[in-house]
């Protein structure tokens, strides 16, 4: 090798090392995730949403600045409107950018007749050269159409064309609709494509999802990044700084405040020593605002009382669409117990778990800390107060005739979310002594969603949103005797196949029965409930009138007033 040609190779070879590299375009990424490869081909898919055109366009940005490119466009609106943007008009006319239109129709005959190989020679034809970049903005209709015998032809061919090529090329394919491609196409994907990654629009935002990406650090798999909310006025995506590593069903969420917990007092009263990592706001609107930009941290919430449901329900579904899957939220139940139902509905609204009245500090932190690396994947509902609504038991609750029982329970049911719960319909059956009266008699449920009746020789009973570990305590609570010496057996069912399949059988066999209504009964025994409570508050409002008289002209109504509440809280605590 001459002197010259020499220095000539050694010139050539610093400007192509020294030109920048073309990269995913996605700002934050790790630097080993940066440079598109030269030789292989790289596959880039997901959905026709509007951040896949932001992310097509930052790449073809990127790819001009390493070299020339040719763009296969699906469509001449897609090629007018990449010639609309100004720095794409100006690298058209210095002939840095050329567009062709590769329509779907072309792509499908393309897949049908086999004449993928004959394609690669059209593009040498229109003027791509080996130093040129190719990018294709949707490629989904040859991978679609191409039959399963020739996917192994077209991997040969996408291969041995890569590796002759000197700048990138990369494949877009926008999958249409919930398409998944089968487990061949798969397949082809991953040989005809060493270079992968999917983005993805999830319910909490969007996320660029690594299928597989060689680079000098070594390959990264199966490694999702979190992606900020695109913007229209910002011309790239960005990554939030949020990372799951997904191995064998197992991942591992790397952020900067993956351990940070934020909290209210009211979840940590009279705790002196926390946590370095803990931070404590007064109350849930400095909660909200401190937790802002949060990516995956904990907050845990106080739940309040039970009147305080919608006012929570409100703020955990605010936490969950304004925030990333890595955001975690827990409830903590300070006053009130949560019955099941609710929990559903704030696990439905974006909650990750319950921290149960009770529990040591210690055990909540570990809790906690285990639910780290825990990605929350459930569909986050538009509306509050559909969830609320529809997991709310019924409002009537107490004796039903046997055909009202199972109507309006059957009605109830069909809800899917109310089905999703586990109930218990129980069937006592009376002992030979003991009868409908009697048994109905001992029967105290005042609890919306608890409803019974009376069947054959039994005493059938629905508990809302009741589960089988619980059933036994809720049937001593609800009757005013051992049940032991009411009834001799019981059957219970929980799945609400289950709980629908008995009801039916029950209508059915109603139809040839003839069971007396105690509903009037129930309605005297009612009446006369509310009489004695109605005759113990006048009572009790002539005995306040003697203590406290009531004085219009009081020139202080308010402390009048509040000495009068303290005398009837005080005479009730007595009764």
């Amino acid at each position: 090798m001459s002197l010259k040609r020499f220095f000539q190779n050694l010139w050539h070879r610093k400007v192509t090392t020294s030109a920048p590299r073309a990269t995913l375009a996605i700002e934050n990424l790790p630097q080993r995730l940066d440079a598109l490869p030269s030789t292989c081909n790289t596959a880039l898919w997901g959905q026709d949403i509007p951040a896949m055109r932001i992310w097509q366009y930052s790449v073809l940005r990127e790819m001009l600045v390493q070299a020339p490119v040719l763009v296969l466009a699906p469509d001449a609106q897609q090629a007018q409107a990449i010639a609309n943007q100004p720095d794409f008009a100006q690298a058209l006319r210095k002939g840095h950018l050329k567009i062709w239109i590769l329509s779907d129709s072309d792509q499908q005959k393309i897949a049908k007749s086999n004449g993928f190989f004959d394609f690669l020679l059209d593009l040498n034809a229109v003027g791509l050269k080996p130093n040129h970049a190719l990018l294709c903005l949707d490629l989904f209709p040859i991978f679609h159409y191409t039959a399963l015998e020739h996917l192994s032809h077209l991997d040969r061919l996408l291969r041995q064309w890569a590796r002759k090529r000197q700048q990138p090329s990369v494949w877009f394919l926008l999958f249409r609709g919930a398409f998944q491609p089968s487990m061949e196409r798969r397949s082809f994907l991953s040989h005809a494509f060493p270079y992968a990654a999917t983005l993805q629009m999830e319910h909490q935002g969007l996320s660029l999802h690594i299928n597989r990406w060689n680079s000098a650090q070594g390959a990264v798999f199966q490694t999702r990044y979190g992606l900020e909310p695109e913007h229209e006025a910002s011309p790239r995506l960005r990554a939030n700084g949020s990372m799951v590593y997904m191995h064998d069903s197992q991942q591992t969420i790397v952020a900067a405040d993956l351990p940070t917990v934020y909290t209210t007092q009211a979840c940590v009263p009279g705790i002196r020593l926390l946590p370095p990592n803990w931070i404590v706001l007064p109350n849930w609107e400095s909660l909200e605002q401190a937790c802002q930009s949060a990516i995956a941290a904990t907050v845990l919430i106080d739940a309040g009382t039970s009147d305080n449901l919608k006012a929570l329900a409100t703020l955990v579904h605010r936490l969950r669409i304004t925030h990333p899957a890595s955001f975690k939220i827990a409830v903590k139940e300070t006053s009130d117990h949560l019955r099941v139902h609710t929990e559903e509905a704030l696990a439905q609204l974006g909650i990750n778990t319950v921290i149960y009245k009770g529990s040591q500090f210690s055990r909540t932190v570990r809790k906690l800390t285990e639910l780290q690396h825990t990605w929350f994947y459930g569909k986050v509902p538009e509306s509050v107060d559909e969830i609320l609504d529809a997991l709310t038991p019924i409002a009537e609750y107490g004796y039903h005739s046997p055909e009202k029982f199972c109507h309006t329970l059957r009605n109830f049911l069909e809800n899917p979310l109310r089905a999703h719960l586990s109930h218990s319909l129980v069937h006592l059956h009376l002992l030979p002594t003991v009868s409908h009266t009697m048994a109905l008699q001992q029967l105290k449920i005042s609890r919306p969603g608890e409803l019974f009746t009376n069947y054959s020789r039994e005493i059938v009973i629905f508990l809302y949103a009741c589960r089988e570990a619980d059933m036994d305590n809720v049937l001593s609570r609800i009757f005013q005797s051992p049940i032991e010496s009411i009834f001799q057996s019981q059957e219970s069912f929980h799945l609400t196949e289950d709980i629908n399949h008995d009801l039916i059988k029950m209508k059915i066999s109603l139809q040839k029965l003839s069971l007396p209504d105690y509903s009037m009964i129930f309605e005297k025994s009612n009446a006369l409930s509310l009489k004695n409570r109605i005759k113990e508050d006048t009572n009790s409002t002539e005995e306040i009138k003697k203590e406290f008289p009531l004085s219009i002209n009081s020139k202080n109504q308010n402390i009048y007033h509040n000495k009068r509440t303290e005398w009837v809280q005080s005479n009730k605590e007595v009764k």
